[in-house]
């Protein structure tokens, strides 16, 4: 491949894989609004609102609560940064801290209720989405735009964990 065609495909790459990801959240944020539940994540930035998916992320591995320095590592900021930000989103409401039965001394994180129903039909709502997407574009190009992005997530993945 000619270095330049590679450049453009890259490039085109990162600014379609951005513009997809914006459509999708100006859909959701629609729909919610339309439904009178963005309220919720109105008043979230969107550090914290990225804290927030991490943590909703991350306790899928870990239902019993994620650890601060686990959190921290994840976002890349400090342990006393990301806790900062815990205590204002367990303030707002959006996340619980409780300490963890097997060893006082640590934290467990996880989404409060209220968040854990906002951000369950956020997920509908992409879901649906996505299926009028697939029924638009056809059924076989779904699952093979799915097996791709796997493929780059594990490429990804693996190269974030090399650096660590």
């Amino acid at each position: 491949m000619v270095p330049d065609e590679f450049d453009d495909m890259a490039i085109h790459i990162w600014t379609a894989n951005e513009r997809i990801s914006h459509a999708l959240r100006n859909m959701v944020i629609r729909e919610m609004v339309s439904r009178k539940r963005n309220e919720f994540s109105e008043s979230l930035s969107s550090k914290q609102n990225h804290m927030v998916i991490a943590v909703r992320s991350l306790c899928e591995d870990h239902p019993q609560g994620v650890s601060l320095k686990l959190l921290a590592r994840h976002l890349n900021v400090t342990p006393s940064s990301a806790s900062v930000m815990v205590e204002a989103l367990n303030s707002g409401g959006y996340l619980e801290r409780d300490v963890a039965a097997e060893d006082r001394r640590k934290v467990r994180i996880r989404l409060s209720p209220q968040a854990e129903r906002f951000y369950d039909e956020a997920d509908r709502i992409i879901q649906a989405k996505l299926r009028s997407l697939a029924d638009q574009l056809g059924d076989d190009l779904l699952p093979q735009w799915s097996a791709l992005l796997r493929r780059v997530e594990k490429v990804l993945l693996m190269s974030e964990d090399d650096a660590d």
